[in-house]
């Protein structure tokens, strides 16, 4: 069975939490001004969601079990880990040996120049790579970039994230 969970960062201490996002349209917190997207405690079923939201008041001592996170920094789990075997998420920047090479993960439509025209050649998730000497380029998350198939690990390592580092996410958008 497929794993499906999200990250995303908190707003009020910036730390990373875990979980499935109420909705991906992000809300505005008329007090504070603040757009945020809600993310629940994995153990929370659907039934419990919908009663916090329907009165957040009578839920208010679970508090600490949901969370407003930064909209931007949201990213589905891809179910594969790097050599350290850490998790891997939408947004994170992975590397090589080679420091003039990184790579982001992407989940959405994209071309790898293997059509012809403007035809998109796949849906999924895919590795932005910028390498110094060649460019940019476009590499679908495939048995290339795994040890094993069976195991899911990519060849190489998170080592930071679209959300930590502005300029990336910049280029994202």
């Amino acid at each position: 069975m497929r794993e499906i969970k999200f990250r995303g960062k908190r707003i009020d201490n910036g730390k990373w939490v875990y979980g499935m996002p109420y909705s991906f349209k992000p809300c505005l917190d008329l007090k504070t001004d603040t757009v945020y997207i809600l993310i629940f405690n994995p153990k929370w079923d659907m039934e419990a969601q919908f009663n916090y939201l329907k009165d957040p008041i009578a839920f208010a001592h679970l508090e600490d079990t949901i969370w407003k996170v930064i909209p931007e920094s949201v990213g589905q789990y891809t179910e594969l880990r790097d050599v350290n075997k850490k998790e891997v998420y939408e947004g994170d920047k992975v590397g090589w040996p080679n420091p003039d090479k990184f790579g982001i993960v992407k989940f959405g439509f994209y071309d790898n120049g293997q059509c012809y025209e403007d035809e998109i050649t796949g849906n999924g998730w895919y590795l932005e790579v910028y390498d110094k000497s060649r460019g940019i380029s476009i590499h679908e998350l495939d048995d290339r970039y795994k040890y094993t198939r069976r195991h899911k690990y990519l060849s190489c390592k998170v080592i930071s994230n679209v959300y930590k580092n502005l300029e990336l996410l910049k280029e994202k958008n």
